[in-house]
């Protein structure tokens, strides 16, 4: 982890407003970070970030809440000056259940891995037609990443999307979500 940590390469910091099944007056910091060293490791290796998703969902959510603590404060210190929610609300954010870290999926990443993953639950669940598993078993090489925090509102209550709710359950069936 503290080499995930150490590599960690800032490249922006936004402030996403709500949108769909979460009002505006919902927001959360988003980090997009490159590690291109160790970021492929992190999310597809055998020990990795989908692979304690794989050994249950609980895993894969705490170790997304160790992940993403361990990353806060380097986040947190390269803010922007003119960042329009405050420290109070950022560190909110980032503490929540909802904070996550996940492959930032409009960047260079989607380009599947050259050798295809044989986990047999997510080879079923693509054989039955769940698309989200074509991702879970091609493994895209990555290092380009979102740190998402959870969505708050300006005294600090947390609202998670419905979608997200079954996000680590999607995450243990797929190898995606």
């Amino acid at each position: 982890m503290q080499l995930v940590v150490q590599e960690l390469q800032l490249s922006k910091c936004v402030v996403e407003d709500g949108q769909h099944a979460v009002p505006r007056v919902y927001r959360r910091p988003v980090f997009s970070i490159r590690l291109p060293q160790f970021g492929d490791a992190l999310f597809n290796g055998p020990y990795g970030y989908r692979a304690q998703y794989w050994m249950s969902p609980s895993h894969g959510v705490e170790a997304n809440r160790l992940l993403v603590a361990a990353l806060e404060e380097r986040l947190f210190t390269s803010l922007p000056e003119d960042f329009s929610m405050t420290a109070d609300q950022v560190r909110r954010s980032l503490s929540l259940g909802s904070a996550k870290l996940w492959i930032d999926e409009n960047g260079p990443n989607k380009q599947p891995s050259s050798s295809r993953l044989a986990v047999q639950r997510w080879v079923q669940a693509y054989a039955e037609g769940r698309s989200k598993a074509y991702w879970g078993l091609n493994a895209p090489i990555a290092v380009s990443f979102e740190v998402k925090g959870g969505f708050v509102n300006a005294d600090g209550t947390e609202l998670v999307a419905p979608l997200k709710h079954h996000r680590a359950i999607e995450i243990n069936e797929f190898g995606w979500s």
